[in-house]
This record gives structure tokens, C-alpha cells and sequence, in this order.
């Protein structure tokens, strides 16, 4: 079996299909995985706390966006963080790239440098970098409700 064959079903056994059932922030959900319930928190990425206005609100907004309630979803699992959540990549079925990214790429999440370091940390900070440049989503706001 070629290489690139074998990464990729060892790839596709490591992820976890779920469900979403909830969005707490822009960078947390709740999935149901079979009869359980789960708190993810999205690998690699920061978005601000849904209490923080608008930027907080408008980040989750986005979140449930892409991710509607009820909707199918691949976790890639990264470890936990240090509240025991999963540290996941979200993927929808079919994409090539996770939601998580997506989020940097619209600008509303930020890379975060210390959560996760096993995330294509180039292809993040190349998505800030670019969403900043072109000043959309959080970066297109007034200065006092940038992140």
C-alpha cells in the first residue's frame, strides 16, 4: 500500500463522528458521539468569550454558521486541554480543510499559539495573517472591539 494511502486510513480511523448539539463560544461546542456528551474545545485556535461584546457574539454567530445544530461532523482528536476537554479539528463531511481554520481564514478566530501545537501551524498563521491584511471579520471592526 502506498504511503500517502496509509496515512490517510490511519487518519480516517483516529476520527470520530458526531453530532452538534450546541455552541458555547467561537471556539467550543458541544457534540453528541453515540450516547455520550461531549465538550470540545477547537485545537490550534482562540476566539473571544461569547460575554465579550460584539466580538465574542459575532464569533459564535459564525460558529453556528458553519456548524448548525443537528449537523454531521468528523473530530480529529489533538489531547485534551487543561479543563479535560478534547482539543478536536472539526471537519464537515466531504472538506478538506477544518472548520477551525475556516474560522482564522474569515477572521474570526485567531491562531492560538500555546493551546495546541499538532495543528499545520503554517496554513494558521498564513490565515491570520491574510484575514488581518484584508481587515474581515474580527479584524474589520473599530479598534475598541478588536480582539
Amino acid at each position: 500500500m502506498p504511503q500517502h494511502e496509509a496515512m490517510l486510513n490511519l487518519l480516517l480511523t483516529t476520527m470520530v463522528n458526531a453530532q452538534v448539539v450546541g455552541i458555547s463560544h467561537g471556539d467550543s461546542l458541544s457534540v453528541r458521539q453515540g450516547d455520550r456528551l461531549l465538550q470540545v474545545q477547537l485545537a490550534c485556535i482562540d476566539a473571544p468569550e461569547r460575554q465579550r461584546r460584539p466580538t465574542g457574539e459575532l464569533a459564535q454567530q459564525q460558529l453556528q454558521r458553519l456548524l448548525p445544530l443537528g449537523s454531521r461532523v468528523l473530530l480529529l482528536p489533538h489531547g485534551s486541554d487543561r479543563y479535560g476537554r478534547g482539543l478536536v479539528e472539526v471537519y464537515q463531511p466531504g472538506a478538506i480543510r477544518p472548520v477551525n481554520l475556516e474560522l482564522v481564514q474569515r477572521g474570526w478566530a485567531f491562531v492560538h499559539r500555546q493551546r495546541d501545537g499538532s495543528c499545520d501551524g503554517g496554513a494558521y498563521e498564513a490565515a491570520e495573517l491574510e484575514a488581518r491584511r484584508r481587515s474581515i471579520g474580527l479584524w474589520g471592526l473599530a479598534p475598541t472591539h478588536k480582539p
